[in-house]
């Protein structure tokens, strides 16, 4: 099983990603394994979609949980991740140049993204890439 920690990355000095510039903002940073996913080479292109991590929880399905830095998930490779739940597990199933798949404690996951949320203050630094809608595939 795989260990999640989901937190809030607040941005205050301008920092660029992929020629984009952002401050006074937050990224949500998972840590895999006790490893950021901005260390992680199957992630180095992409951010979370905090919307869709949320809706994560709720139910099974696809979500698109990284786009890219400009919001458009295609630039950054980013697709559909297949989230499968049950009784005390929450799986991703996803491709990118292999296969991959991660499985967490349904209950951790749960509790690691209403922490995220508690701490994040969207006032005062408001989520870095706001999305209007999914893509439609």
């Amino acid at each position: 099983m795989n260990e999640i920690i989901i937190v809030p990355k607040e941005i205050d000095n301008a920092v660029s990603y992929e020629g984009i510039d952002f401050s006074n903002c937050t990224f949500i940073d998972i840590y895999l394994d006790g490893i950021s996913i901005e260390e992680i080479e199957d992630f180095d292109s992409g951010v979370v979609y905090w919307e869709q991590l949320q809706k994560s929880c709720e139910q099974e399905g696809q979500y698109l949980l990284f786009t890219c830095y400009c919001g458009n998930p295609e630039d950054a490779g980013w697709d559909y991740i297949t989230v499968k739940h049950n009784e005390n597990e929450i799986m991703w199933s996803f491709e990118r140049d292999t296969e991959l798949q991660f499985v967490f404690n349904k209950s951790e996951y749960i509790k690691q993204v209403e922490s995220c949320k508690n701490l994040l203050n969207l006032s005062r630094y408001p989520l870095a890439v706001p999305i209007s809608g999914l893509p439609n595939y």
